[in-house]
């Protein structure tokens, strides 16, 4: 491994999953990327690697890997018809990932976290960040735990489990920053996708706990698409699968790690605004909005993967 790949890999475990700069030659040249019926009507249809820093895609020839079906018990499941957010219910609005509870400074962002700046919209829910002055942004988070008494009831994801949610990335280009996580006890992150700006047709991928990370060129991905993310949290291999909303999913990446029998995390879902030192701020002072459709999560999920698209 280079020194600028060790870099940039040690740089997003050590940093909540940033991905650094495209002038630093952090960004890999990936293959592409190619689920389930969702909603709301404005919705479209409403490889492993043995390195434990793996930067490259599996590039054996023949059709992609992709994720035919998958059977399993439903753990969880979010459609987003109203705002379940507060003390007692589904979802808290803090997390203590954040350093305060609100502000997340020093991992380069520009949070400040604002239960008003969530809202359920047409059946998603639409997470809006807006300027408010001194250099902040006002945003959303929601988690299923962890949220410095916000509320949550405690829902955690496992060893297992096939989590799948379909997104609808910002239009912004730059200084959007949504991503789609795991957290619990101030550990046990495995970044289901994090997305930046201005590294449109990029989405991030890391599993802090197995140390991999995963940067995935992929057509699928840009401003304002709805996209579908899959990822299988297996004993000897995690593995995220991508496509636009309503395709069949395509293999991005498998880790050849997996995850630890006892890992247990709370979802999290957020929409982060970049600083400026990793990545650009926002170009202006309109708002930010980032929207999810639905979350499933599967338990002791078996997946039915096949060739071809």
């Amino acid at each position: 491994m280079s020194k600028t790949v060790f870099r940039c890999a040690m740089g997003i475990l050590a940093g909540a999953g940033t991905l650094l700069a495209a002038s630093k030659g952090c960004v890999s040249d990936d293959v592409t990327g190619r689920s389930p019926e969702g909603r709301p009507s404005e919705t479209p249809g409403a490889g492993a690697s043995p390195s434990p820093y793996a930067l490259s895609e599996d590039r054996r020839p023949g059709a992609p890997v992709t994720l035919v079906k998958w059977r399993g018990r439903v753990r969880f499941h979010e459609p987003f018809n109203s705002l379940e957010v507060g003390r007692g219910k589904r979802w808290g609005w803090k997390s203590t990932a954040y350093s305060n509870c609100l502000h997340n400074s020093s991992r380069y962002k520009l949070d400040r976290l604002d239960r008003r700046a969530l809202r359920v919209r047409n059946g998603a829910l639409d997470i809006t960040a807006t300027p408010v002055g001194s250099g902040r942004w006002s945003t959303g988070l929601v988690t299923t735990g962890d949220s410095c008494g916000s509320g949550g009831r405690g829902f955690t994801v496992r060893r297992g489990d096939l989590v799948v949610a379909r997104v609808r990335l910002p239009d912004a280009r730059k200084g959007a920053w949504p991503g789609m996580w795991t957290w619990r006890r101030g550990d046990n992150e495995v970044d289901l996708f994090e997305w930046h700006s201005d590294h449109p047709d990029i989405l991030e991928f890391v599993s802090h706990p197995a140390r991999t990370v995963k940067f995935f060129r992929s057509p699928d991905a840009g401003p304002g698409r709805w996209v579908d993310i899959a990822v299988h949290l297996g004993r000897r291999d995690t593995r995220w699968f991508t496509a636009p909303a309503g395709r069949r999913m395509r293999l991005a990446f498998a880790d050849g790690k997996g995850i630890g029998k006892r890992f247990r995390a709370h979802l999290v879902v957020n929409l982060s605004v970049s600083d400026g030192k990793l990545h650009p701020r926002p170009a202006n002072e309109r708002p930010i909005r980032f929207r999810v459709a639905w979350i499933t999560v599967i338990g002791n999920a078996r997946l039915h993967v096949g060739r071809g698209g």
